[in-house]
């Protein structure tokens, strides 16, 4: 019995080190996949010397002073509501640019783009969540659905 025992405890051990290595595994898959995308975020740079830098397209960065960045609702009469900030689900898919390039970023100068965020999203949320309450809900460049 106590071999029987001592043989199953070394197969456990043997189960958790395989499981260990796995985790170390996909963990490492993991980090070089986020360092992949993030590489993708430098396309604009003055240096980007790859093809594929050179064939990627990054938008504008939103001016959030404009109030145009900006849906916003007050519906908080007698200020004993909350200001409630609403961050739109990431929705766009990657699209092409009309030279070509590839982007993998919702664009918030696009009247397309800025159209599907409105009304596909926030304005409904903006209607649910803005009674009694201060919303606020920014255009903004978040990455593809494929990014």
């Amino acid at each position: 019995m106590a071999k029987e025992n001592g043989h199953k405890v070394s197969i456990d051990i043997v189960k958790e080190n395989i499981f260990a290595v796995v985790m170390m595994v996909v963990t490492a898959i993991a980090l070089l996949g986020s360092t992949a995308s993030f590489a993708s975020c430098t396309a604009n740079d003055d240096n980007a010397a790859s093809l594929y830098e050179q064939a990627t397209f990054i938008p504008q960065a939103p001016d959030y002073s404009d109030a145009a960045m900006w849906v916003t609702a007050d519906g908080d009469n007698d200020d004993t509501g909350a200001d409630i900030f609403y961050v739109v689900s990431t929705w766009e898919e990657d699209w092409t640019t009309e030279d070509g390039r590839i982007c993998h970023y919702a664009d918030v100068w696009n009247p397309v783009h800025r159209e599907r965020m409105y009304d596909l999203e926030i304005k409904k949320v903006a209607a649910y969540m803005s009674s009694g309450n201060q919303f606020f809900a920014p255009f903004y460049r978040h990455t593809t659905m494929e990014a």
